[in-house]
């Protein structure tokens, strides 16, 4: 099950820094910047060579399902599973892992794996049901660790274990799944799709994967983890006992830095390949630099106007509607991320719009600022413009705290708004703090206005307008729908159902979506089959990653 995005927001923000979290596909064989298509592997792909990942987050956890691990991408390409998210947001099976996985039986869910007999991990032990069900267990809740100490996993399940039981038999070769009730996303998450060694947990524990060590931290996948150093860097080799084709490179070595450092190592030749939040004036260096292909491409992380409808005046709808129709999105996004224009404003609570799934559910009701409109709602239902330009009712103005994360892209955006609302009627002082402190305020309700992200999934469910959320939004019907959709295996009537909860959001307004966080992706021309992934890491198809001969 995907975890909640209430839970994410924190980890989101974080990760998309320099991230690798990233997404959408363009050819990394040359061409203009924006290429966008699919990248597969050449015919004669070159063999041997390394490249060098700069920007992506230190890890602090080499278990990837760890709350403690602030980079899951580098280990999820070492521990694969059986499926794998597309470019085209579509999962792929990795039949180098698991031959089929199907649903055998409706009513209870019932989802049969059959191993490939050569699997197996990089010691020589096989990949087997036993992998299956430890990674089924330490998502249980109250899961303990071989010392008794509770296992502190981020594959999140809301406190409820969906699934009734994990089961081998063929000699460990086919793992049965029954599910409680019927999943739609039973492809998804990353509870069989990062998957831990059993008979090394079975050792050293859940925790004891978070410090660097060869003997345990084995591989799946084509390359394996060689050598790690805290917050420097990490090499991946290729794994020599992969049961799939061999990697085209010999090594993929990743530095660990800041934003500004890593566009100022790619800049100097110390970097071929860099991806994450496409803040302003990074696009534009890396546009700078020859025989590099970039692109920005939208982030499944939205960026929102949240309202937080435990103050008395933003409970108002109208209060909520002004506020949104004084917003001129698209000025926001060109002013902002003037590189970043394909991306687009977006007009869906549940779907970002690179998503095939993506409907524009607005009605249009946003697209233009029209502060006439507000001030007529205003009046409508009862506030007076004051003599200081705000308006007023029963005593109480317009004004309110708007939090915004310190820095750049976020500050901006706050002045933004800001300055659009204040036309209207509507006064917002601006309050900004680091993530750290930012995020754990917003997830507690303690903001009025906030400029701030959540996480949408591969399947249009979004835990952020759970009952009991942030904003203080109390409508659960759209919540009751998207869990209807969420046991709904017919795709048509589920995603029937998520644009009927999408429609109410834009009703209710408990907040106001801006656009999917730009992404910036740039590699050198030298390197073919490297491009971005919007719906995962552009670390999916790494063992078709090569440099073209000669380069």
């Amino acid at each position: 099950m995907t975890r909640s995005p209430e839970g994410q927001i924190c980890r989101q923000v974080v990760a998309w820094v320099i991230g690798a979290l990233c997404f959408m596909i363009a050819a990394g064989c040359g061409g203009s910047s924006n290429k966008e298509g699919p990248v597969g592997a050449t015919p004669w792909p070159p063999k041997g060579g390394s490249i060098t990942v700069v920007g992506s987050n230190d890890p602090t956890s080499l278990n990837p399902k760890s709350t403690k691990a602030t980079n899951s991408a580098l280990m999820a390409a070492v521990w694969r599973g059986v499926w794998r998210l597309t470019p085209g947001f579509r999962y792929e099976l990795n039949t180098d892992l698991v031959t089929s996985a199907e649903i055998t039986v409706a009513d209870p869910q019932t989802v049969v794996y059959r191993l490939n007999p050569r699997a197996v991990w990089s010691d020589g032990e096989p990949v087997d049901a036993d992998d299956f069900i430890y990674n089924w267990q330490t998502t249980r809740p109250g899961a303990t660790d071989v010392d008794g100490s509770p296992i502190q996993s981020n594959v999140g399940t809301l406190g409820v274990d969906p699934i009734a039981s994990v089961t081998g038999s063929d000699g460990g070769k086919t793992v049965t799944v029954v599910w409680k009730e019927r999943n739609a996303q039973w492809k998804s998450g990353t509870m069989f799709n990062v998957l831990m060694p059993a008979h090394i947990a079975s050792r050293v524990g859940f925790n004891g994967f978070d410090r660097f060590d060869p003997a345990i931290h084995l591989s799946n996948a084509p390359f394996r983890l060689a050598n790690y150093v805290p917050g420097r860097d990490a090499t991946l080799v290729r794994n020599e006992r992969y049961s799939g084709s061999a990697a085209n490179l010999d090594s993929v070595v990743f530095r660990f830095t800041t934003a500004d450092a890593a566009v100022g190592a790619f800049k100097n030749g110390e970097g071929d390949l860099v991806d994450g939040s496409a803040l302003p004036d990074l696009v534009g260096q890396l546009d700078s630099v020859p025989g590099v292909t970039a692109s920005v491409i939208a982030s499944p992380t939205q960026k929102s106007v949240f309202f937080n409808q435990r103050n008395p005046l933003l409970a108002i709808p109208e209060v909520r509607r002004a506020l949104a129709l004084a917003v001129d999105r698209r000025a926001m996004h060109e002013r902002v991320y003037s590189r970043g224009s394909t991306v687009g404003t977006v007009n869906s609570f549940l779907w970002a719009n690179n998503q095939p799934e993506y409907r524009d559910t607005s009605g249009g009701r946003y697209d233009r600022p029209d502060v006439a409109a507000a001030k007529r709602l205003l009046e409508g239902a009862g506030f007076v413009l004051g003599n200081d330009g705000v308006y007023v009712k029963d005593g109480r103005r317009l004004s309110f705290r708007m939090s915004a994360v310190a820095g750049a892209p976020q500050t901006q955006e706050a002045e933004l708004v800001q300055a659009h609302v204040k036309p209207a009627g509507i006064e917002l002082r601006i309050e900004t703090g680091p993530i750290g402190v930012l995020g754990p305020q917003i997830r507690n309700g303690d903001f009025d206005v906030a400029i701030f992200s959540y996480g949408k999934g591969q399947f249009g469910t979004v835990g952020t307008f759970r009952p009991g959320n942030s904003l203080g939004y109390a409508n659960s019907r759209p919540d009751q729908l998207m869990q209807q959709a969420h046991s709904e295996l017919d795709d048509t009537k589920r995603i029937a159902l998520l644009e009927e909860a999408d429609r109410m959001l834009w009703n209710d307004l408990p907040v106001l979506p801006l656009y999917q966080q730009p992404v910036v992706f740039a590699v050198r021309d030298a390197f073919l089959n490297i491009g971005p992934n919007p719906g995962a890491s552009p670390l999916w198809n790494l063992e078709h990653w090569a440099r073209k001969t000669g380069s």
